[in-house]
């Protein structure tokens, strides 16, 4: 059955969304501390986070800024980029 517009524009929004939870992950990781320790950090539930993480979920601008702020070191952009594969 041919997928319609509507379609597209839901998987692309879903794939986006794992691409943010993975570039997510991929600082927080790299910044070498966990969802605990980035929840005490930034007053996130540890459970936003993992839904975040998952691609469960699009973070706020606030909720990303405080969670860029508490994993500093590698760029949002650049792990945007760096995810796109794993999301493939």
């Amino acid at each position: 059955m041919p997928r319609t517009e509507r379609d597209i524009d839901e998987a692309k929004r879903d794939r986006h969304k794992r691409q943010m939870g993975a570039a997510l992950r991929m600082i927080r990781e790299r910044a070498e501390i966990t969802v605990a320790e980035q929840s005490r950090r930034t007053g996130i539930s540890r459970s936003t986070i993992d839904r975040l993480e998952a691609g469960d979920s699009w973070p706020t601008a606030e909720t990303l800024t405080a969670l860029l702020t508490a994993a500093p070191g590698l760029g949002l952009a650049y792990a945007m980029t760096a995810a796109e594969a794993e999301v493939r």
